[in-house]
């Protein structure tokens, strides 16, 4: 989400023609944005102002949050779910549910996680009446997000300095991955996408895929490069690789490789993924925006019925960083409606996504 400012009159407009959404809300968001974009001035990087971790300075965001999401207005005002904030832990058919405990899902899922037991995304979060979740083959991507793990049911939302930005009860928050989020304003929304997808490779010793857009003449920032010690130098379009630091492969080396793709890219460099089909769509995909701000969001499992309907889940990082976590629709249930006969697909907190904002990762090989 770092990316030279937008047209602040398009974002205007964009909002404005939003469905669901009154002139209050619309004023209230712009006036949120404004107040996001001066602390994304502050993010770590050379042009940078250095961040601070200061709570008085992230007292913007919040306010932003508070008015966007949780304030309800006479105009418009988020649904409350009519079942349980969270949904009801279930058992799924045990040919879905392959990962069952802690010891099975420790190789998989190989950062610190906080819970010492183990719960899944499709054991907390069932499919929708008359849907089965599709098939999906061991050890696939889609496989491994379909069994991310997940922090206790109420679990807030909180932002890299321990702060919370959502409620447990929130009623957009379906559920919080245990996935941590780090010490620095970091870890946002594209950012969570790039952790995700790595360390799903990292667990399955994919090392050669590890690669992620970066632009300019590098434009893709490879772990096997990083892994032997080659560092971009340079300013702007001139920066390059070059070979300053000692070979090192190990699990820190690693997080210092995510942390600096962190600091350096964002969905400013959306071009360099590849644009999907909406009939293609699958878990692992994500449609990002561009801009100041910009967001992406990944679809984390689907799930279809007899007349081939689809329903996805979607998890998102946010501003400032803080815990991915799952989003609920408009009506309070977690599964959002995919149907490529519509113009896109609509979030509860931004103006919803066109189909042309659907893309994957390519398979990039190291530069």
């Amino acid at each position: 989400m770092r990316e030279p400012k937008r047209d602040r009159r398009s974002w205007r407009l964009a909002v404005a023609g939003s469905t669901n959404r009154g002139a209050q809300f619309s004023r209230a968001n712009e006036t949120g944005w404004r107040n996001v974009q001066e602390t994304e001035r502050n993010k770590e990087g050379p042009n940078r102002a250095m961040h601070t971790t200061d709570p008085a300075n992230l007292r913007p965001v919040f306010v932003m949050l508070t008015a966007v999401v949780c304030t309800p207005t006479t105009t418009w005002a988020w649904p409350t779910p009519s079942g349980p904030s969270q949904p009801t832990s279930v058992q799924p058919p045990t040919s879905v549910l392959h990962i069952r405990s802690a010891k099975q899902a420790a190789p998989l899922y190989q950062w610190p996680r906080l819970r010492s037991d183990y719960e899944s995304l499709a054991r907390r979060i069932r499919p929708p009446n008359k849907f089965q979740r599709i098939p999906e083959a061991r050890g696939s991507y889609a496989y491994w997000l379909r069994h991310l793990p997940l922090l206790p049911a109420n679990t807030p939302v909180r932002a890299y300095d321990g702060s919370i930005v959502q409620p447990g009860n929130a009623p957009l928050v379906a559920a919080v991955v245990d996935l941590d989020v780090g010490n620095r304003n970091l870890q946002q929304c594209w950012d969570s996408l790039v952790r995700i997808r790595a360390e799903y490779l990292w667990s399955k010793k994919a090392y050669q895929a590890i690669s992620f857009p970066y632009g300019g003449r590098i434009r893709f920032l490879s772990w096997s490069k990083w892994r032997q010690g080659w560092r971009p130098r340079g300013r702007g379009r001139h920066r390059m690789l070059r070979r300053v630091a000692h070979a090192d492969g190990s699990r820190r080396s690693f997080r210092r490789y995510l942390i600096h793709l962190f600091r350096y890219t964002g969905t400013i460099h959306a071009y360099l993924t590849q644009k999907v089909r909406p009939d293609q769509a699958r878990p692992g995909d994500f449609f990002i925006e561009s801009g100041s701000p910009g967001h992406a969001v990944l679809i984390l499992d689907m799930a279809k019925d007899a007349a081939g309907h689809r329903r996805v889940l979607i998890g998102q990082g946010f501003m400032p960083a803080q815990n991915f976590h799952v989003l609920r629709n408009a009506k309070g249930a977690p599964w959002f409606h995919l149907d490529p006969k519509t113009g896109g697909i609509t979030l509860p907190m931004w103006p919803g996504f066109q189909w042309k904002r659907l893309r994957r990762f390519r398979n990039q090989k190291a530069p």
